[in-house]
């Protein structure tokens, strides 16, 4: 469903957008101040209630009781981003056309030094409580892998950098890479590069191999001029690994950030998989490949709203000091 076809972004009716980086590219280095987000919109596919309707998640116990506590940590999530939306600060409604379709989101380059949103003290409250409730239906299935990602990401997201490291430890899912990848993005999140190395490499080693060559495949962020050159190539796992060598902004630094750092959205979009998301549409394959190409937003705003709709659009954005570059095919070359 593409409904962004000709339609100025601003007006286009029961659009949502979310700010995001610029591809990563030689040409596309986006040193990221708070202020230069790119913007993605999108249609929700269905009504916000509809998600509350919660089958019971990938590894739940096949009970009663376990399903009706999968359905309770959905309806609770949904109900935390519901909650999210309607205390969303204002900000400026964007202008510019799409810079990039994917699936339902329409995604620009955004430039104006904006500061990030701040976040509303009601919003902090609701998410300290899901996190509490998500936590007790959890030790009743801790086996169950949709919540566990949920607490990874709402934990990072409030900054509980020490509590996600400890659950990511003890994970104990039956998917043991599942853990892995999530303390890989626990310990890039808190700068441990080579430690989140180590863990994506485990991770990597032990996922199925069609998710692991995924994973390893940087023909997402790539332009056509890269992927043109990385087609080309008689090894494209050579070619992948000299790709990321030359990619590495801290090449002084032990670890490479910029792999670390793909292997982590990666782990951010398993996370929010059957999830509602902040932008009032439920996750899907173009949500995840926008994570993938360009990372998550940090920070979320409300535009007022136009072209006689109800709401204004959901706006989110990169974090500050973001750099993301690729080396030029002439340097690959």
């Amino acid at each position: 469903m593409r409904p962004t076809r000709k339609r100025r972004l601003r007006i286009a009716a029961g659009i949502l957008c979310a700010t995001l980086p610029w591809p990563a590219s030689a040409r596309d280095v986006h040193a990221g101040s708070a202020a230069a987000p790119a913007v993605f919109r999108g249609v929700p596919v269905q009504d916000a209630r509809a998600s509350t309707s919660g089958s019971p998640g990938p590894n739940a116990l096949p009970t009663p009781d376990s399903a009706r506590a999968v359905a309770q940590a959905r309806n609770l999530q949904a109900r935390f981003e519901r909650r999210r939306f309607r205390e969303l600060p204002r900000a400026r409604g964007g202008s510019r056309r799409c810079q990039v379709v994917i699936g339902r989101l329409c995604v620009w380059h955004g430039d104006e030094p904006d500061p990030l949103p701040e976040e509303s003290a009601a919003t902090g409250r609701a998410r300290t409580q899901l996190l509490a409730d998500l936590a007790a239906i959890h030790a009743r299935i801790p086996g169950d892998r949709w919540i566990f990602g949920q607490r990874v990401r709402y934990l990072l997201e409030a900054d509980r950098q020490a509590e996600a490291a400890r659950l990511t430890r003890a994970c104990g899912l039956a998917d043991a890479w599942r853990c892995d990848a999530y303390l890989g993005l626990v310990l890039h999140e808190a700068g441990d590069i080579q430690g989140a190395e180590a863990a994506f490499r485990a991770a990597l080693g032990d996922m199925p191999a069609e998710t692991a060559a995924a994973w390893k495949d940087p023909a997402p962020l790539l332009d056509a001029d890269l992927r043109g050159w990385l087609e080309a190539q008689p090894d494209s796992a050579v070619a992948a690994a000299h790709l990321w060598a030359l990619a590495d902004p801290l090449l002084l630094a032990r670890g490479n950030d910029r792999w670390a750092g793909h292997m982590s959205r990666h782990a951010y979009a398993m996370s929010a998989e059957r999830s509602f998301s902040p932008y009032q549409m439920r996750w899907g394959g173009d949500l995840a490949r926008v994570v993938v190409r360009y990372g998550w937003p940090v920070a979320w705003a409300q535009t007022w709203p136009s072209g006689g709709r109800a709401t204004g659009s959901v706006v989110g954005y990169d974090a500050p000091g973001v750099r993301r570059s690729l080396p030029p095919r002439a340097v690959l070359e």
